[in-house]
């Protein structure tokens, strides 16, 4: 009864044994915003923030909006998920097939922190192939000139977020090129995104609302450091509904349940603690999948697939743990044809919807 809220690990030892567990101790509800007034949010993508002389999405210009919405006395900048993508190859720059849900979207640093280059042509759309290339050059350059109070901070970034160092070589080692100078400019990248994130949250401005995807790329990270936590062989989607009336493939792996627990749902603490660093308020994509999933084995069409259920309980409390200590609001996005299965459990911790 004295353990405070969090996520704690109780390891027992006897003799040459050791064995440990995961002790959840969350709120008695969701953490959400206050109730004595009425809240305002705006909704923008950070690939539309830019400005004639300045063509390149940023952190920056997200910062810019969230100060321009406090002086407006707006509470809330909600945008799509800002975690890093594939812009080489697999090419596949949707922010809800992200290569880790750890890891930020080095694109969207600002331009004038980096090596200059020359800046893509202004186009209707985003060209993110040539975005993300030339944005590569520019660490890689950054990497190689770094001055000693950059690679101090390198050290002190790497100490406290363990896993930028796997991430790094993973992302080097994807075309074979373990040179040492590209993977510092992974940790680079993180480091500068986990600054200019910050650097929103330290200024008078709305508070972030960032967005979780309910899962990533096949090919991402995530499946490259959690081999076990994944299930072979299958993707994650829907079955037909009146919109969709052959299913929908999502095309990401889905955890499996049994995993999650001996984990202690690791996985869901870090991904929380993290966004937590920078968001006022976190949105979870189809907030159906802690309670289940649909699962399409590998080969068959979406419409033959099956509901695989999940411990929703365990799962929302250690949300709420996670959540609680890393002082963010939670909402779920409960949008379409949800079971009252699930409305009940959500109601029950008052989670937002």
């Amino acid at each position: 009864p004295d353990l405070p809220v969090g996520c704690h690990s109780l390891t027992v030892e006897s003799g040459p044994d050791v064995e440990e567990c995961t002790i959840v101790v969350p709120p008695p509800t969701m953490p959400g915003l206050p109730t004595d007034r009425a809240w305002s949010s705006l909704f923008v993508p950070a690939y539309a923030l830019w400005e004639r002389d300045d063509p390149l999405p940023s952190f920056r210009h997200l910062g810019q909006t969230a100060e321009l919405l406090q002086r407006q006395d707006i509470d809330m900048l909600a945008t799509l998920p800002l975690y890093a993508t594939f812009l080489d190859d697999p090419f596949d720059p949707s922010p809800y097939s992200p290569i880790s849900r750890l890891h930020w979207n080095e694109a969207y640093l600002d331009d004038r922190s980096l090596p200059s280059a020359p800046v893509p042509e202004l186009a209707d759309v985003v060209d993110w192939r040539a975005v993300g290339v030339r944005r590569r050059d520019q660490l890689v350059e950054a990497a190689r000139t770094a001055d000693g109070e950059t690679l101090a901070r390198l050290d002190r970034f790497i100490s406290t977020h363990p896993d930028v160092a796997d991430y790094a070589r993973f992302m080097a080692g994807r075309a074979g090129d373990h040179d040492p100078i590209v993977e510092r400019s992974h940790v680079l990248a993180q480091m500068f995104c986990d600054e200019q994130l910050g650097a929103i949250a330290a200024t008078p401005s709305a508070g972030l609302s960032l967005d979780l995807p309910i899962g990533s790329h096949p090919d991402g990270y995530e499946a490259w450091a959690h081999p076990a936590l994944f299930a072979p062989g299958t993707s994650v989607g829907a079955p037909p509904d009146t919109f969709f009336t052959s299913g929908q493939d999502w095309g990401f792996p889905p955890q499996l349940p049994g995993q999650m627990r001996n984990t202690g749902y690791d996985l869901w603490r870090q991904m929380i603690a993290r966004t937590g660093r920078h968001a006022a308020m976190l949105r979870i994509d189809h907030v159906m999948a802690v309670h289940r999933l649909w699962w399409i084995p590998d080969g068959n069409s979406a419409d033959r697939g099956v509901y695989v259920r999940y411990p929703h309980d365990e799962l929302l409390a250690v949300i709420a743990a996670s959540a609680a200590v890393a002082g963010v609001a939670v909402v779920g996005e409960n949008l379409g044809t949800v079971p009252p299965e699930v409305v009940a459990a959500l109601d029950g911790v008052e989670m937002l919807g």
